[in-house]
């Protein structure tokens, strides 16, 4: 799965309407519409996504490894790291990594970006928001600058793909309209054209 695959697919999903979704204002419940709309981009690619989950909690499984937020892996070995995490043989390699970011602070942002990156993994996500189509402006450029000073996707190897969500867009903005996909192209995030 590549960049363009994963945002035709999420959008695709978003499109479908078979998940019900909750208003963003609501916080957890809209990080659990997104995580499910990311096991049905997941099951299209086969693959298991590993997360937190509600079912989990207080059971000593936080299901989410190496603080990252959702690690997809291919379903062959999903039985296997699920059952046997810490010893199973041999461990393998997430396929795509992706990091939700809820909050609007932009430095908060860039450490999930900079999470992603640190992950040998030929996919790299972060899904974030801002407040207005400014703000999504100005978020970009601060994590290109974040991209090029650091040297993040250059070393890492993999795409990098970030989607930003306009927050102040009217509830009836098609998802296309909310997210905007931007691509590390190496030089800058350039975005990601589906038509």
């Amino acid at each position: 799965m590549n960049a363009t695959d994963f945002v035709r697919k999420f959008f695709g999903i978003l499109n479908a309407n078979t998940i019900p979704y909750p208003s963003r204002e609501d916080g957890l419940p809209w990080t659990e519409y997104i995580g499910k709309c990311l096991d049905v981009v997941a099951k299209s690619c086969d693959c298991y996504v590993a997360r937190r989950r509600p079912a989990s909690a207080g059971r000593g499984e936080s299901g989410e490894h190496l603080l990252i937020d959702n690690m997809f892996f291919p379903l062959k070995d999903a039985k296997r790291l699920k059952s046997n995490w810490y010893g199973g043989d041999p461990l393998v390699l997430p396929t795509a990594v992706v990091e939700s970011e809820n909050g609007y602070d932009m430095d908060r942002i860039a450490y999930c970006l900079w999470k992603t990156t640190c992950l040998r993994t030929p996919l790299k996500v972060l899904i974030c928001y801002q407040r207005d189509a400014e703000k999504v402006r100005q978020l970009r450029v601060h994590l290109e600058q974040v991209l090029r000073k650091g040297l993040l996707a250059d070393s890492a190897g993999g795409e990098v793909l970030v989607i930003i969500g306009d927050d102040s867009l009217p509830e009836k903005t098609t998802w296309e309209e909310y997210f905007s996909p931007f691509l590390w192209n190496g030089a800058s995030l350039s975005k990601i054209r589906l038509q």
